[in-house]
């Protein structure tokens, strides 16, 4: 139980587009990380110097959000346009924000997001779990389990419910042990030494050192979230990707791949029915037919909007735009080994030079802010005492003519899209404008996505004497625990499979790197990832252009409101 062993990538949905041959864990936690933007670090409200201190605050915030609701008005079903197809039925091998969804309507975690909460990032609640117990060391969870659940198939939950799961995850001795799951899930809760059930309702885990982020993943995402034993007994591993049974407030009622996705309300869900009788998910990959959906009220809501379309559902009297937080960041980065990316002033100059608020109130409409750091927000490393940086053409231009490079050309390459970031070719024709105005000639060179990533992994070459200095974009929304260190630790450097694409390197932020594995709370590791990013923004190897918000069309006919979450819950939803 509890290896880190690598598995087999080729059926993890959500990593199709991923380069499969020899791919190292590294590698395949940066990629799944593409998928899972969502996955936010916060403090753990439950972790105590003491081992008898529960989550009894949260368990109260639980109830409070499910039952005080005032009437609605009758709306028996919404219709929400996603973006791609939610492949999978099983949350257990899927990294995919589509389905994610979908998913976190159909099952529950031990904990969950408090998706009523308009907070960045969004609260962890209780879910399956009622509290939870916490050792001083950090290394051992007692979870309290919630009594009277059932599944959608009428199973109980209960700790012998929480044992089979865990052991799909870990245990390869057992009879329905799933090598996908594993491979899915063990990058990111992994660690495992040992788990158990204490009689029907306590079910403890017990870590082999501690690990402070592993708790938040188990509420922050649909793929820790627990599938019925018997479901999974009758119809098997591979088949239960079109089955789906867990204990959420939606239930199954139709799948047909790649066209629908039904659900029907839950009566006898433990957290109150929802208003919404059927959840209607229906992929939609063209952004015409997301908006035409929205103004003939095909669709009640459709998700990742690009910016061109905001002004038409803004002028629509029935549809509004809605923004939720996410953490992404984008921007580019040189090889900071080499000139001129390793001089500081051409990297403060590259920084100056860009005009990012004509990026997010221009071209995208404000479905972006300025950035001022690498975390995004939503994110809870993101901090906010950082200020975006300063639009300073004049003394970009200074630096570059003292540092020699007022005639610099550079080539950039970017991808067809990115993760959470529309239109970024677009977005670096407004930065080639910017830094064309002090001196420096931008060339862009635009790949798909899987040419991207071959570029990415292999990092920012050496410059060639005679030719563009290379450059390269960045979306960076993956969770603060692995994100951070991936991407500027000195150990992560591409030649040893990492994404430091900079080839970063400060012993500074290498030892609060370091600490963060030691945390035993979520405020000692925040608190360690924050350090490192302000040591981090002297240096500047990444010039951050703007921090991501997603657009949501709603219909007005909805009382709803997107979370600061990749996964979206429908359960609070009600006619307005």
């Amino acid at each position: 139980m509890g290896r880190d062993v690598d598995k087999s990538l080729a059926s993890i949905r959500g990593l199709e587009q991923v380069p499969g041959n020899g791919m190292s864990r590294r590698r395949f936690l940066m990629t799944a990380g593409g998928s899972v933007g969502y996955l936010l670090l916060a403090s753990c409200g439950a972790t105590t110097e003491t081992t008898t201190t529960t989550a009894a605050p949260a368990t109260t915030a639980a109830a409070d959000t499910t039952t005080t609701a005032a009437p609605a008005v009758a709306l028996s079903e919404v219709v929400f346009g996603l973006s791609g197809d939610p492949d999978t039925l099983d949350p257990h091998t899927t990294i995919a924000g589509n389905a994610w969804i979908a998913l976190c309507n159909i099952f529950d975690g031990l904990t969950m997001l408090d998706y009523s909460s308009q907070e960045a990032p969004v609260p962890l609640i209780a879910g399956l779990a009622e509290s939870w117990d916490i050792s001083s060391d950090g290394t051992t969870y007692t979870f309290n389990l919630r009594q009277g659940v059932t599944f959608h198939d009428g199973t109980p939950w209960n700790s012998e419910a929480a044992v089979f799961n865990f052991r799909r995850w870990f245990d390869e001795g057992f009879e329905h042990y799933f090598e996908t799951a594993n491979a899915t899930v063990a990058g990111f809760i992994g660690g495992v030494e040992s788990y158990d059930g204490m009689g029907d309702y306590e079910f403890t885990v017990k870590l082999a050192e501690p690990n402070a982020g592993w708790f938040d993943y188990l509420g922050r995402a649909p793929t820790f979230y627990m599938v019925s034993p018997s479901a999974v007994m009758e119809s098997g591993n591979e088949a239960f990707s079109n089955v789906g049974i867990g204990t959420g407030p939606f239930a199954v009622e139709s799948y047909e791949r790649g066209s629908e996705l039904v659900l029907a309300r839950n009566a006898d869900y433990w957290g109150g029915a929802p208003d919404i009788e059927r959840l209607i998910f229906v992929p939609v990959a063209d952004e015409p037919t997301k908006v035409s959906g929205l103004v003939t009220g095909s669709f009640h809501i459709a998700q990742e909007l690009t910016p061109d379309s905001i002004p038409q559902i803004d002028a629509s009297p029935d549809l509004r735009i809605e923004f939720a937080g996410k953490p992404v960041t984008f921007g580019f980065a040189g090889h900071i080994g080499h000139e001129p990316w390793s001089d500081p002033r051409v990297r403060e100059a590259f920084s100056l030079a860009i005009n990012r608020e004509a990026i997010t109130d221009g071209l995208l409409r404000g479905a972006g802010v300025p950035a001022s750091q690498f975390y995004g927000l939503g994110n809870s490393a993101y901090d906010p005492d950082l200020t975006p940086f300063p639009y300073d053409p004049d003394r970009a231009a200074a630096l570059l003519s003292e540092a020699g490079g007022s005639d610099l050309v550079v080539n950039i390459k970017t991808s067809t899209s990115a993760m959470g970031v529309p239109t970024p070719g677009r977005i670096l024709e407004q930065v080639q404008a910017d830094l064309g105005a002090v001196g420096v000639q931008m060339q862009i060179q635009i790949l798909e996505w899987t040419a991207y990533l071959g570029e990415w992994f292999d990092g920012v070459p050496e410059p060639v004497a005679g030719e563009p200095v290379p450059l390269l974009s960045m979306a960076m929304g993956w969770d603060t625990n692995m994100l951070l260190g991936a991407y500027i630790g000195t150990g992560s450097f591409p030649t040893e499979g990492g994404v430091n694409y900079a080839w970063y390197s400060n012993e500074e932020v290498d030892n609060h790197l370091a600490a963060t594995g030691a945390a035993a709370s979520g405020e000692e590791l925040i608190g360690h990832l924050r350090a490192a990013q302000r040591r981090m923004l002297e240096d500047r190897p990444y010039i951050y252009i703007f921090h991501g918000l997603s657009p949501y069309g709603i219909s007005n006919d909805l009382e709803w409101a997107p979370a600061a979450a990749w996964a979206q819950n429908l359960k609070l939803a009600r006619g307005a």
